[in-house]
């Protein structure tokens, strides 16, 4: 096989990591630069009896033929005296005349099109890794030193590939169980890419978009109906997104102007208690380098009822006080709470002064860390 033959197998090896990190598709990549049947990729560690397969070509093989293969003595006794390194012939070990012999060649190499082998073995950490190609005895010539060659050139690709297709996978399964998480949530959780875009929304905040009441939300990014409210939403991202990339700002706890900025109303229709958002950073959280910030978006007129007649039992709340407290305790500030009220500012703050006497605390943060734990 000629240089520029390899080349174009690395690069189809990463192609194929690119387009679906499908292990199968990039031993396909090593298949055909060899002419082999199928390749076989086996993962096993030093430490643990877990061990991983791979077929290129084979479509639908059951992984217990690979686990059957490995645990026969011919198998055994023949990788026994394999050691990271160069590439090798199967037939140097043994001849395929006995193999033929073997139980194991006739009750599955033979019907899998094998016989003649070339077999690599790396170590990747604790792993050895070890890709077979095989060819069909029947009809095939035995692979050659250019095979050999070729096999030698391509399997450190196979391995990094292997390595980061298994990494990609990892970090997707986590992900999705994340993200399933925020979908649960009672609140609106919006995702934001590098570009400030939607990368996820869950059911809260998809049922937020459709009804674009004060928030816009769309595919190209997320923006309030008031010009202010907007700029100042625009600049919490901003403010989130870049605590993201210096996470030594993130431990700056006394930067207290800071992390007022990432939190703001934004006006729903009349009538209506505004929207709490908060920008917070983004991959610190997800661990997903295309994230740049999150907003969570609490709707106080959707938020979980806090209980008003437990509230009264409790703690001898009046109506007035009840109501008052569970606008706060919603996230509503108490000006928007006197507004929805019907009530002045002042008045507001003479019914928390007693709410804070009845219920034993200090400040507003405690008050609604210690009434919401009876909501109902």
């Amino acid at each position: 096989m000629k240089a520029g033959q390899v080349l174009r197998a690395v690069q189809a090896i990463y192609g194929c990591l690119a387009e679906d990190g499908d292990e199968r598709n990039f031993l396909d990549a090593l298949r055909a630069s060899v002419g082999a049947e199928h390749v076989v990729l086996h993962r096993f560690s030093d430490t643990d009896v877990a061990q991983s397969w791979t077929c290129s070509r084979l479509a639908g093989i059951d992984p217990r033929i690979f686990e059957y293969i490995a645990e026969s003595d011919d198998f055994g006794a023949v990788m026994g005296q394999l050691r990271p390194g160069p590439t090798i012939r199967m037939s140097s070990l043994m001849s395929p005349k006995e193999l033929e012999n073997t139980p194991i060649y006739q009750d599955i190499i033979r019907p899998l099109n094998g016989g003649l082998a070339s077999v690599a073995l790396r170590r990747d950490g604790t792993e050895i890794v070890s890709a077979i190609a095989c060819r069909s005895a029947a009809k095939d010539r035995d692979f050659d030193d250019g095979d050999l060659t070729v096999m030698d050139m391509l399997m450190p690709h196979i391995v990094m590939a292997s390595r980061i297709a298994r990494r990609i996978a990892n970090l997707q399964r986590a992900a999705s169980s994340t993200y399933q998480i925020l979908n649960a949530m009672s609140d609106a959780v919006v995702v934001l890419d590098r570009e400030f875009r939607p990368l996820y929304l869950n059911k809260r905040a998809e049922m937020i978009a459709r009804d674009a009441a004060g928030l816009k939300i769309s595919r190209d990014g997320v923006s309030a109906t008031a010009n202010k409210e907007n700029a100042r939403l625009q600049a919490a991202i901003r403010v989130a997104a870049g605590l993201d990339e210096n996470r030594n700002d993130l431990e700056d706890t006394a930067n207290r102007s800071t992390f007022a900025q990432m939190r703001l109303a934004i006006s729903s229709v009349p009538g209506r208690l505004p929207f709490i958002v908060s920008a917070v950073p983004g991959s610190a959280i997800l661990g997903d380098q295309r994230v740049s910030a999150i907003l969570l978006i609490v709707d106080p007129e959707k938020s979980r009822n806090l209980s008003l007649i437990e509230m009264r039992t409790q703690y001898g709340l009046t109506q007035r006080e009840a109501e008052l407290t569970a606008l706060l305790c919603r996230g509503a500030r108490i000006a928007e709470a006197a507004s929805h009220l019907g009530i002045s500012v002042g008045t507001a703050r003479q019914y928390l002064k007693v709410v804070f006497e009845k219920v034993g605390v200090n400040r507003q943060i405690d008050l609604v860390r210690l009434v919401g734990s009876i909501a109902a």
